[in-house]
């Protein structure tokens, strides 16, 4: 018991001192990971993304000019609903349809996301950069 004990211990500390999980998960070559960009000057506060299937991955807090960590997902397009919270407000990128897309073949990834500056309408608040 003690020693099973000593190993969660240290990996605890070891994940605190390096900042990220001791155990990552790596996405397999037959696999879609996605990551998220935050592209604009601002602290998105949570992102949460919908993929075709009606999965769901919450991305959490992404930084100004930073990148969250590759998610595994089972199907994605080039684009996706996404809701994304700056504060107390809520923007979101709703696709009009995903007629005539075609599932991402495996690989990684990422949406790049960017404030709208003109805008304060949370459906044109922040824009997918394609």
């Amino acid at each position: 018991m003690r020693i099973q004990l000593a190993v969660v211990c240290c990996a605890v500390l070891l994940q605190d001192a390096f900042g990220g999980p001791v155990f990552r998960a790596q996405s397999r070559s037959e696999d879609v990971a996605i990551r998220i960009e935050n592209a604009s000057d601002k602290t998105f506060d949570g992102v949460l993304v919908t993929f075709p299937d009606k999965h769901q991955e919450n991305y959490g807090r992404i930084p100004a000019a930073s990148f969250s960590s590759y998610r595994t997902v089972t199907k994605a397009y080039r684009g996706a609903y996404m809701e994304i919270t700056l504060g107390d407000e809520l923007a979101i990128i709703q696709p009009v349809d995903f007629f005539g897309e075609t599932d991402l073949p495996a690989g990684r990834y990422t949406y790049r996301l960017t404030l709208n500056a003109n805008s304060r309408s949370r459906w044109d608040r922040v824009r997918e950069i394609l």
